[in-house]
């Protein structure tokens, strides 16, 4: 294991973690918004509604809370996985950083 530490290419690493983050920020910002299309599309003809009808604020936010599509199971399988995968590749980041601390300390 030490010798794998000792010969491994960490700013190859850090190059290839760091692209993976950005793709993975593009793929979260176009899927989360897309998985919600319905929700965010309730809510914005619920608020045209709403200034419409003249409404307090108290009453706009409980009527838009029982009017909002509730998420199914896709949602929720969409926002999870890319939760996993964001700690994933968190995790990769600290165990190179530590194998890199390492690697300078010996």
């Amino acid at each position: 294991m030490k010798e794998k530490i000792m010969c491994w290419n960490y700013k190859k690493a850090f190059v290839t973690l760091v692209t993976l983050a950005v793709v993975l920020a593009l793929v979260s910002a176009i899927a989360v918004p897309l998985s919600l299309s319905q929700q965010i599309s309730d809510a914005s003809h619920f608020r045209q509604q709403a200034q419409a009808a003249d409404m307090t604020e108290h009453q706009a936010e409980r009527a838009l809370k029982s009017s909002i599509t509730p998420l199914n199971a896709t949602n929720y399988a969409i926002i999870g996985g890319l939760g996993v995968l964001w700690a994933v590749l968190v995790l990769f980041y600290w165990f190179d950083v530590v194998a890199w601390l390492y690697k300078e300390a010996v």
